[in-house]
């Protein structure tokens, strides 16, 4: 099963240009990020955050007109995490939730649902009325309309994300430094922005992400990248990926959607060992640089040399250029046909055009 070698790290991380991705932000007492997005009233937040104090109130995400309506908002408070959703007296869910100090921890609060979720685990349901929130939301802040912030949290945002009645993401804020000036903050791939501390007091850098295996959960598009021959890129879920122009020299690995503009570079695999029937490359649009040698990991997966293992009615244009190969340590080899790719039969090592 792929999720029990994924990292929570999405892909694009360490490869935006101009910035470099850490695996969180710090604020040690006054630093807030204004998000400069306005919730709709359906939108689902989620924050991944830990605090270094617990002993006050504090805001995680909020978007309010006035202290007491239109309210979008999770707190820490001393007696649990508190929920507001158009906080009328009835509105306001304090949950048994309470994480410890640097403890790490997600909030969510879904406004379609009307439901709030402490680590993934339903925490309470609103009955709330629909209504139209006005203010942005303000990361490790509470604020009102106005602009003014009050309760600014200590301790780290690892990311932020909002995702519509749809399911599909509009903001998805990860920590950055960007290079230019070293300043830390939040950098949102969806609206392509950066978000630094809003106050004089600015965020302390987390740890650079390294290399490993980059999830891809995103299903809308974001900045070409250059992903790096020690990074394996996986792609499950039904979900749609657009990688935007993206270049992989490492691995993809795909069990299920599809994926769109990544070029495979030479030396690059094409981990197929976790996906079932035919992978087709009329639905997926994966391109192969000129001349590449392409690797095809199989695992354990059983094919036949009667159906295509890779499948395509229009060829790649530079297919005559391409060389498919099978991962290391296998025995048999691929015959490249006009439909496809087919195992090679028993004593056939390696066949292409």
């Amino acid at each position: 099963n792929s999720s029990e070698t994924v990292s929570e790290l999405n892909v694009g991380r360490g490869q935006i240009p101009g910035y470099t991705v850490v695996d969180r932000i710090i604020s040690s007492s006054d630093a807030f990020i204004k998000t400069g997005y306005v919730p709709d009233a359906t939108d689902r937040l989620e924050l991944k955050a830990s605090l270094s104090d617990t002993t006050t109130t504090y805001g995680l995400f909020c978007s309010r007109k006035t202290l007491t309506s239109e309210m979008f908002a999770a707190l820490f408070t001393t007696g649990g995490v508190r929920f507001d959703f158009n906080a009328d007296s009835g509105e306001q869910k304090v949950t048994s939730f309470k994480p410890g100090v640097d403890e790490v921890f997600t909030v969510a609060l879904d406004g379609n649902e009307k439901a709030c979720y402490t680590n993934g685990a339903l925490a309470a349901t609103f009955t709330a009325n629909d209504f139209t929130p006005t203010a942005t939301v303000y990361l490790f802040a509470l604020h009102v309309n106005d602009g003014n912030s009050s309760a600014r949290a200590p301790g780290s945002i690892y990311w932020f994300k909002v995702r519509g009645a749809d399911g599909k993401l509009k903001v998805d804020m990860v920590p950055v430094v960007r290079d230019s000036d070293n300043k830390s903050g939040l950098y949102d791939r969806v609206r392509r922005k950066f978000y630094p501390s809003s106050q004089a007091e600015q965020f302390i850098a987390g740890e650079k992400v390294g290399d490993g295996t980059l999830y891809a959960d995103v299903d809308s598009a974001f900045d070409a990248t250059e992903i790096g021959a020690n990074i394996m890129l996986v792609k499950n879920g039904e979900s749609a990926f657009d990688g935007g122009g993206t270049t992989l020299a490492g691995a993809l690995k795909v069990n299920a959607g599809t994926v769109g503009g990544v070029t495979l570079l030479d030396g690059a695999t094409l981990d197929l060992s976790d996906f079932s029937g035919a992978f087709s490359l009329d639905g997926n649009a994966i391109a192969f640089a000129d001349g590449a040698r392409i690797t095809i990991a199989l695992g354990s997966r059983t094919v036949s040399t009667t159906s295509p293992l890779v499948s395509w009615t229009t060829p790649p244009a530079n297919l005559g250029t391409l060389k498919f190969v099978r991962a290391a340590g296998a025995s048999r080899g691929f015959v490249v046909k006009t439909d496809g790719i087919y195992l090679a039969p028993v004593g056939l090592i390696i066949s292409f055009f």
